[in-house]
Parts: C-alpha cells; sequence; structure tokens
C-alpha cells in the first residue's frame, strides 16, 4: 500500500465497530429467532420476528444497532447521538417497535431503548423539528445480559405502536381525546369527523380561567360568536390561548385556517300542533345554539325540503314575547329519491295543511326533551307557504300516478323537468281522477293535412269547435312511458287561418285560437 491509499482506510473505524456490534447482537438472540437483514438498510439494520414453539408468531421488532469501543480516559457514557430524521421517521411512520441498541464491543455488553416510546414521553415535537440529531441516552438497567426483561416488553410495545398508529378511524380519534385530555385533565374532550375536517368539542370539568390574546379586526364576527354562539373563521396566527393547554394544542395541530365557535349545540325540536287535522303533531328535530345574548333555533326533517329556523333573545324567550320563525322548502332535496319513497312527504304535507285552516295552528319548543316555549304560530297566508302547500299538491299528485301505474321512478333535476312537463302530468292525475278536465289554451296553434279544399261557407258556418281523438297516448313519467287511454279533445274559438296546396295535392289547413280558447279533454 503506498503513502496515498493509506491516508483513507476503505472501511474506516466506525463501520468496523458496527460490524461487530452487529455480532454481538446476533449472538444475544435465540437461535430460533428470525432476524432479516435490512437491504438497503434506511433507518433500521434488522427486522426480528419473534418464534415460539418452533413457529413464528407475526410479532416483529425493528433494531437499529450502534457500537462504540472502551475508551482508556473514563468510562464511556450510555449514550449515542442520532439523527432527528431517523427519529421522526421511527416515531411518525414506522408500524413496528423501533428498539435502538447500543453495544460495548470491548466488553460485548450492550444496552436497548424503546425508540417509539422514548421519543413519544420524552422529546419535544420542537426538538425534532428544529435540530438535526439529538442524543438518546440508555439506561445501565436495560441490559441485554437481561434479556427476559426485554422479551417481556415486546407484546406492549407492539400495542403501543398500534396505538400510535391506528388502524380504524374510531381508534385513531380515541388516540387523540386521550392525548388532548392528558393535556389538561380539568377538561373533557368529544372529538368527531364532519366533511373530512376533525371537530373537536372541549367542556371544562371545573371553573377556571385564561388568556386569549386577539389579533383580528372582525368585530361583527367576534360579537356574533359571543352573543349568538356563531362559529368564526380565522387565521392561525390571529388568536393566541394562554393558560388553557387543551385548546392550545388542539389550536397548535390546525393547518393554517381554523373554526371556532362558543358553547356547544344542544339537541332540541319544535312541534307544530295542526288544528285541521285535529291536533295532529309534526315534529320537527334540530338543534340550539346560544350565546351570552341570543338562541337560536335550526330543525329540519332530513333528507327533505323543509327546514325551520328563528332566533331570539333570552329576554323574549322568557317574557313571551313574538319572534320571527323562518320556513324554508327546497324541492331539489328531493332530487334522487323514488317517487313512492319522497322522505316525509306525508308529513310535509300535514304541515302544509295547519297553515290552511281559519285559525293559526299551535307550536312547542323543547330543549333537550324539556318543553321550554309554547304558542302560535301567525302568518298562515305567507307567501312561502302557499308555494310550500302549492309544491306540495304536485308531488302528493305524481306520488298518485306512480301508485296507479304501479312504477316507481326516481325524481329528476327539477330545473332540468321544466314547467311544460311537469303541468303534463298534472293534467294526466286531474284526468285519471276526474275524467274530464277544461285547460285554458289561448292562441293555440294548429297545422294539419286535408284532403280537399274547405269551401268558404263551411268556413263561415263552422262552430269554431275543432275535434281531436286520440285512441292511446304515451307520456314520460320521470323517464318511464305510461299510456293514457282513448281521449277526446274539444278547442273552443278556433278561427280559420289559411289554407294551401301541398306538393301530393293534399291541402294545408292551418287553425288559430284566441284569448278565450280552451280545451276540454275527456277520458272516453
Amino acid at each position: 500500500m503506498n503513502e496515498e491509499n493509506s491516508k483513507h482506510s476503505t472501511v474506516g473505524k466506525t463501520h468496523e465497530i458496527d460490524q461487530r456490534a452487529i455480532k454481538v447482537f446476533l449472538s444475544r438472540l435465540p437461535d430460533i429467532w428470525l432476524p432479516r437483514k435490512q437491504d438497503p438498510d434506511f433507518f433500521v439494520d434488522y427486522l426480528v420476528e419473534i418464534v415460539e414453539n418452533g413457529e413464528p408468531i407475526g410479532l416483529h421488532f425493528a433494531a437499529q444497532i450502534k457500537g462504540y469501543e472502551d475508551i482508556t480516559n473514563g468510562p464511556k457514557p450510555l449514550s449515542y447521538r442520532f439523527k432527528t430524521k431517523h427519529l421522526k421517521y421511527y416515531l411518525n411512520r414506522s408500524q413496528h417497535p423501533v428498539f435502538l441498541f447500543l453495544i460495548n464491543v470491548t466488553t460485548r455488553e450492550g444496552y436497548w431503548l424503546f425508540a417509539q416510546k422514548h421519543l413519544k414521553g420524552k422529546v419535544s415535537a420542537k426538538d425534532l423539528d428544529d435540530q438535526g440529531s439529538l442524543t438518546i441516552h440508555f439506561l445501565a438497567e436495560d441490559s441485554l445480559s437481561n434479556f427476559t426483561k426485554f422479551k417481556c416488553l415486546l407484546p406492549e410495545a407492539e400495542q403501543f405502536v398500534r396505538d400510535l398508529h391506528p388502524g380504524s378511524v374510531q381508534a385513531a380519534l380515541q388516540k387523540r381525546k386521550a392525548e388532548l385530555e392528558s393535556k389538561d385533565p380539568r377538561c373533557s374532550v368529544s372529538i368527531s369527523i364532519n366533511d373530512g375536517k376533525e371537530h373537536i368539542s372541549i367542556t371544562p370539568k371545573e371553573t377556571f380561567s385564561f388568556t386569549t390574546k386577539l389579533r383580528s379586526q372582525n368585530v361583527k364576527g367576534w360579537n356574533d360568536f359571543f352573543e349568538r354562539g356563531a362559529k368564526l373563521k380565522l387565521k392561525r396566527g390571529e388568536i393566541e390561548i394562554v393558560g388553557a393547554p387543551a385548546l392550545q394544542e388542539a389550536f397548535a395541530a390546525c393547518g393554517d385556517d381554523v373554526e371556532i365557535q362558543y358553547g356547544k349545540e344542544t339537541p332540541g325540536s319544535l312541534h307544530v300542533i295542526s288544528k285541521v287535522e285535529g291536533g295532529k303533531i309534526i315534529p320537527i328535530e334540530g338543534h340550539f345554539r346560544s350565546g351570552t345574548k341570543f338562541m337560536s333555533f335550526h330543525g329540519r326533517l332530513p333528507d327533505s325540503p323543509l327546514e325551520i329556523s328563528f332566533e331570539t333573545t333570552f329576554q323574549a324567550a322568557q317574557s313571551g314575547e313574538p319572534f320571527d320563525l323562518s320556513i324554508g322548502f327546497s324541492p331539489s332535496k328531493w332530487v334522487g329519491q323514488p317517487i313512492l319513497f319522497l322522505a316525509y312527504l306525508d308529513q310535509i304535507t300535514s304541515f302544509a295543511k295547519a297553515f290552511s285552516g281559519t285559525s293559526n295552528p299551535e307550536m312547542e319548543i323543547f330543549i333537550n326533551g324539556n318543553s321550554a316555549v309554547k304558542g302560535e304560530m301567525a302568518g298562515r297566508n305567507s307567501k312561502v307557504m302557499q308555494q310550500t302547500a302549492n309544491a306540495v299538491e304536485w308531488f302528493n299528485k305524481c306520488r298518485w300516478l306512480a301508485q296507479h301505474y304501479r312504477v316507481n321512478p326516481i325524481l329528476p333535476p327539477l330545473d332540468k323537468l321544466g314547467r311544460e312537463r311537469m303541468d303534463t302530468l298534472e293534467e294526466l292525475y286531474d284526468l285519471l281522477t276526474k275524467r274530464e278536465i277544461v285547460v285554458p289554451s289561448p292562441s293555440i296553434k294548429f297545422s294539419f293535412f286535408a284532403k280537399k279544399v274547405v269551401p268558404d261557407n263551411a268556413i263561415t258556418n263552422s262552430d269554431r269547435l275543432l275535434r281531436i281523438e286520440k285512441p292511446e297516448q304515451t307520456i314520460d313519467f320521470f323517464g318511464t312511458p305510461v299510456l293514457l287511454g282513448p281521449t277526446r279533445h274539444f278547442f273552443t274559438d278556433m278561427n280559420f287561418v289559411s289554407q294551401s296546396s301541398a306538393k301530393d295535392g293534399a291541402v294545408k289547413v292551418i287553425l288559430a285560437g284566441t284569448e278565450k280558447t280552451t280545451r276540454t279533454s275527456t277520458l272516453v
């Protein structure tokens, strides 16, 4: 070997020590265990499977092995400096328990440390994020000479990692709940996932105070937050909380945008009592939300068009003062549902009927199942209620048609259905139930071909009635064809417009109605 090549060894001292450490580690394992060398050995050197009674049991642990030599000027501390990139992998990514092994290759003594548990309990997330490497200290009592202790720890270590990376949503929520409650035992925490977002409710078990520092200029938003219990959207840096660790931790885990709400929603319901149907009760479930000044209710019949909401002050509610009630009806909520099973159609029909009598319906409001307010619902002739009643009547006619034809089509988007097709179905219902209908048909026009020219005297002496008979007619019922039997149609006040010769010798005749023209259709 020349002088130039001797300056840098191909196999360095560190590699030599680590290889000697690996040999010590392997010699300490039971002969029947299965150490599988990781190649390439990124982050861990071996994945070891436990064998009992001659059979692998599916229990694994990962091993990262580091070695050191005794030094002459004193005992070397039981510690080793690891890259935080590796440590974060062990904590956040590895699905197996990771054990760090520190082997004294001089004395052949070895020490172990359960990485995930140590990092979770002893090392802050800030240190892992801010530093490039960290010194990990091993305990002399966790020695490979006491291999029984190490072996007994393995089932516990595997369970720890399963809890650290739970496989189900419910397990993940339980883990998150436990983490937050451990931050502040004065609070209980509930967590749910809605629309892919984490919703955290923190309820104090005892009275305590904390400080908030606000950097938001949204004055109205904050007023509504406290007075009404309204939700408030914030950027992460717009609020700082001091003295409430669970809240602090919840905010720290949020992204750049966070939504908060003062207080919590309480289950409630509004019962509409119909005098038209002899005191029939139509319950509408929902929730109450309250702040320091106002209380509000929002309820709806699930998967249906009907929703009700109101807001009032606590003072007005206690003194029985009137308050405005908002009733919404959006038929598009029924789109995609089978006609025979439109959600809550019967209850909504009763709700609409309740406002059709000579006196107002009554209502009773319940909070957590307890009666809170009783009163009368005014405004029965409102535009919304009339529109609701008309729409409900049309849907009930469609349901009757479905029962009559023994079909159950899906309600299509109403904007694609069109007014003309909706009117056609209503006329079909009326014709089938009444046998005869009269429909205004102002300025209607007809063109047809006759075999010969109509004489002038025939036009002059005409009764101006147009008679049309149809032996059978197919009608599109939400994509399902249904048949209407023989019908006869009479159009009044029809005027002769023109007649002209066609190429095949026939005569094209055009008739037009007036503003007074009507159509009488009869089911033969």
